[in-house]
């Protein structure tokens, strides 16, 4: 009986040393903020600092809009077709580079939907720049139609996002709507040769390009001023 009792005793000091090492780490923690000039943010459910690290889905969404506003031009007619000099690098390393990048950074956020669409669109841009630019002749003839199913691959996937959107953002939802609608038109235009058809997609794009600029604006100012300034269309 004494040598239960006095191991039952050697474990609650065990567990009290434990405790008080806990106690003098989150008090040396705070003391460092104190000297650092930040304030800790606490979760009141747990004890652990809360990540502070920047939302890179803004940034993400300017690459995407960027790239996507450039090309729609070329595709509606707005600017001449010899402008796809201009897109090859702007699609490869702002629209294609860049949301890779933050892909990454969602996927460390822990956020799935966020990171499949910057991966996925990534890709897109940095395939496409490279068709344009060195691997479209390659195909000849055949290159059409096999671009055209590449983009139709992009508007299933566009669907799995909208219906994501719909539980997410109103905003979101149409942005995502749009670029199933300008996907499409684009893979019939390159599949059957309709300049028309991707001419009427080429003025969707520049469409939800601007609705893109308008959310990425819509989340960097609601960071600045901690509130909604431009309305998004919360789904509660």
């Amino acid at each position: 009986m004494t040598y239960v009792i006095y191991h039952l005793q050697q474990q609650i000091a065990s567990g009290e040393d434990l405790l008080e090492k806990e106690r003098l780490f989150v008090s040396t923690r705070e003391k460092t903020a104190q000297i650092s000039g930040l304030e800790p943010q606490w979760d009141p459910a747990t004890p652990t600092v809360l990540d502070n690290r920047a939302d890179p889905g803004p940034l993400g969404v300017l690459a995407f809009a960027t790239g996507s506003l450039l090309l729609n031009f070329v595709n509606a007619g707005v600017l001449d077709g010899k402008a796809t000099a201009l897109i090859i690098p702007v699609g490869i390393v702002l629209a294609g580079l860049i949301q890779i990048i933050v892909a990454l950074g969602e996927y460390s956020r822990g956020n799935t939907f966020t990171y499949a669409v910057f991966g996925t669109y990534g890709a897109f841009w940095i395939i496409v720049g490279l068709w344009i630019w060195h691997f479209a002749p390659m195909a000849g003839t055949a290159g059409g139609k096999a671009f055209g199913a590449f983009i139709a691959c992009y508007v299933l996937m566009t669907v799995i996002y909208f219906l994501c959107a719909l539980r997410i953002e109103k905003v979101l939802a149409v942005i995502f709507a749009l670029i199933v609608i300008a996907l499409s038109c684009a893979s019939i235009s390159n599949w059957t040769g309709s300049a028309s058809i991707g001419k009427f997609g080429g003025y969707v794009g520049i469409v939800f390009a601007l609705i893109a600029f308008y959310k990425a604006a819509a989340d960097i100012l609601a960071f600045v001023y901690k509130r909604e300034v431009l309305p998004l269309g919360k789904v509660k």
